[in-house]
């Protein structure tokens, strides 16, 4: 099996793998955060829904820095997300169009040293980009599955995090 098989394979059950985590999970549920102690920042303001949200948005981000010269900023992401905010079923829908946008980036790619810009400037090896948005659908999966476990479902949604966004994205060249 190729290099680039295998990257395939991974991407195609560490995105099930999040699918998984989210398998079931109400709009009520999804809302439910966790309060970060102070200081704290988990790249979301502490829910599902913005769980997702994040992922969407970096497989968005480094898709189109790596591999269509940012033709998609953060600022796109943010202005998208918050004209469905806080709906669970378009938080959904976008998470599925956001793998779609990624996987078509890469998924013919014959060189996989070949080095690609990070969302940051940085130039990696395409493959290192592919691993990093790979195992953070693992990563957030398992965070999924403890935010479902330990919270319960909230009437009220969560606050906008645009917000959050603009302070720790606002500053990179992908801006």
């Amino acid at each position: 099996m190729r290099d680039i098989e295998v990257l395939k394979l991974n991407a195609r059950e560490a995105f099930q793998e999040l699918l998984d985590s989210i398998d079931g999970v109400t709009e009520n549920q999804a809302w439910a955060k966790v309060d970060c102690q102070p200081g704290e920042y988990m790249h979301t303001e502490g829910s599902i829904l913005s769980n997702v949200l994040h992922v969407a948005g970096g497989k968005f981000i480094y898709g189109s820095a790596a591999y269509r010269d940012l033709e998609v900023r953060w600022r796109d992401v943010v202005g998208r997300f918050e004209s469905f905010w806080p709906s669970w079923d378009k938080t959904k829908e976008y998470l599925y169009e956001a793998q779609d946008y990624w996987l078509s980036f890469w998924a013919k790619e014959d060189d996989i040293e070949r080095l690609v810009t990070r969302f940051d400037g940085n130039q990696w090896p395409s493959w290192k980009i592919i691993w990093t948005v790979t195992d953070h659908d693992g990563y957030h999966a398992g965070q999924t599955q403890m935010l479902r476990s330990i919270l319960a479902p909230s009437l009220s949604p969560p606050p906008g995090e645009a917000d959050l966004w603009r302070k720790y994205c606002g500053e990179t060249p992908s801006w």
